[in-house]
């Protein structure tokens, strides 16, 4: 198994277990859950991936965080990149954060109108 499969799978699993425990804990509908828990989420994995540059040590794929991003968390990834100033040079990067939240944004429009 590949680091990128191993990687998105924890960070999917930490997702799936955040939002359903604040589901039940909580009460509201599930969606919600969803889109706080996988913020949350991919702003802490920015963080880590941060640490772990700075320690030169193995890092976390570019396909895991976009991976996140198109799951919900763009909003988490973009605080995670101005807050820990990570992948902020990679303009290429950035650019296709913005775009999957440009059409997760009409996706949202269009679900919860």
């Amino acid at each position: 198994m590949s680091a990128e499969v191993l990687i998105g799978t924890i960070a999917v699993s930490l997702i799936i277990l955040t939002a359903g425990f604040l589901s039940d804990i909580l009460g509201i509908p599930w969606i919600y859950c969803w889109l706080f828990s996988v913020n949350l989420w991919s702003f802490i994995i920015y963080g880590y991936d941060k640490a772990r540059a700075i320690a030169g040590r193995y890092r976390v794929p570019n396909k895991v965080l976009l991976l996140i991003a198109v799951l919900g968390g763009g909003v988490g990834s973009i605080i995670g990149i101005y807050t820990f100033r990570h992948k902020t040079l990679m303009d290429r990067f950035q650019y296709y954060i913005y775009f999957i939240m440009s059409i997760q944004a009409l996706a949202y429009y269009f679900f919860f109108k």
